[in-house]
This record gives structure tokens, sequence and C-alpha cells, in this order.
């Protein structure tokens, strides 16, 4: 079970995407019109926001959290995706911004496959003209 105050600074947390010069930042269940935008110029219908970062929302060394991020980069790639650079920051400022990924055009059970590869209690699901999703992993 997820404790409720790490779901809610999930819902909290300030998600930033830089695409390929169009920057979008946005948070679970909040119109989100600049990622409608980056989704139209890459033709995705869907995308979900993940990260291999403190897995369980338990914090791991810095340099820890970079190999973590460097195997999802290479996961996503090895599956042929696109993905763009993002971080997820908390709005208090405790809790370091995480390095995220905006993975284009994936499927729902795919992104629950690699949420739960690294150990992620939750993510951002994103679809065209809807407002972004958190979904909780378990």
């Amino acid at each position: 079970m997820i404790p409720f105050r790490l779901i809610s600074a999930y819902r909290a947390t300030l998600y930033r995407v830089d695409g390929d010069g169009l920057v979008a930042e946005f948070r679970p269940g909040r119109p989100a019109p600049e990622v409608d935008a980056i989704l139209n110029r890459h033709r995705a219908l869907s995308a979900a926001f993940l990260t291999a970062w403190n897995p369980r929302s338990r914090p791991q060394p810095q340099r820890v959290n970079q190999i973590r991020e460097r195997r999802l980069e290479q996961m996503v790639r090895r599956a042929g995706l696109v993905f763009l650079p993002g971080e997820g920051a908390d709005a208090t400022g405790r809790w370091p911004a995480e390095k995220s990924l905006l993975v284009l055009s994936i499927g729902r059970d795919a992104a629950d496959r690699i949420a739960a590869a690294f150990g992620q209690n939750a993510y951002i699901w994103l679809e065209r003209n809807r407002a972004p999703r958190l979904i909780l992993c378990r």
C-alpha cells in the first residue's frame, strides 16, 4: 500500500518536459495544453512520464540514480520508442528533482512494466486532450 502522504506528494509535484523547443509543465488532474502540443508535434496519442530514480520513493545516492536513469534510457531505446527529457520537482523543494523521460506512443501495459522494473510507486499517463493522470503501480 502506498502511503497517502506519498500519493499527495506525487499529485503536488510539478512535472516538466522539454519537447524539442516546446516546454511543458504539468500536474496530474489539471489541463495541460503544452503537453498536447508536444504530443501533436510527435503525432503521439499518448505518453508516459517515467523515472528510474529513487525506487519506492526511497532516496538513493545521485550516482546510483544516474546509473538507473541510463538503464531506463537504454530500455526505452531498445524498445524503439522516442522519448524526451524531463524532471519531476517537489513544489516544496524538500525533495530533489528527479530526472525523468516522457516516453511517446508507449502503451499502458509497457509503461506499467517499465515502472515496475524500476521499482516505482507511480507514473504519469498522458493522453491528447485529457488532463494528465497519476497511475499507481501497486
